[in-house]
């Protein structure tokens, strides 16, 4: 696609092509027109009318000059799109982060859940052991009282 390079140094434009658009790295490589063999590398956030790689000419002076409302049948340029591909982007890492949020929520309840069963568990243990202390001390004092009294009936 063609579109111009602002020149901040040299407070121009320079007509380039786009030779490769890396949605992945998320970035765009263009080649100047009057000398193929340079070229740039520009990430998509540098790209429209406040970037070095903007819109050619033609289509500044058509978007500038239309009066009528578009009527929505026209595809804009690739280039326009590239701020919305970001947005998205954005909106799917947000989702991410916010589904990892919930499943992170979740495990925590869980752990916490299985701390508190085990807490109970061991009260529980606890308790049983205790009563069955209290058995056994009941059954010796039984046992001595059963003793004490055949002591007393041998010993008449």
């Amino acid at each position: 696609a063609k579109c111009r390079w602002w020149s901040e140094s040299q407070k121009t434009h320079h007509p380039i092509i786009v030779t490769s658009v890396d949605v992945v790295k998320r970035r765009v490589v263009a080649h100047f027109v009057a000398d193929h063999s340079v070229w740039k590398t520009v990430p998509f956030s540098h790209v429209g009318s406040n970037g070095p790689l903007r819109p050619p000419e033609d289509h500044v002076a058509a978007t500038k000059a239309k009066t009528k409302k578009d009527d929505g049948t026209a595809t804009p340029p690739w280039y326009e799109q590239l701020n919305d591909a970001e947005s998205r982007e954005e909106v799917k890492e947000e989702f991410k982060q916010k589904k990892d949020n919930a499943v992170a929520t979740q495990e925590r309840r869980r752990y916490l859940w299985q701390q508190e069963q085990q807490r109970k568990a061991d009260e529980e243990r606890k308790r049983r052991e205790e009563e069955r202390q209290t058995r056994e001390m009941a059954a010796e004092v039984e046992r001595l009282r059963i003793l004490e009294k055949l002591r007393v009936e041998i010993g008449r």
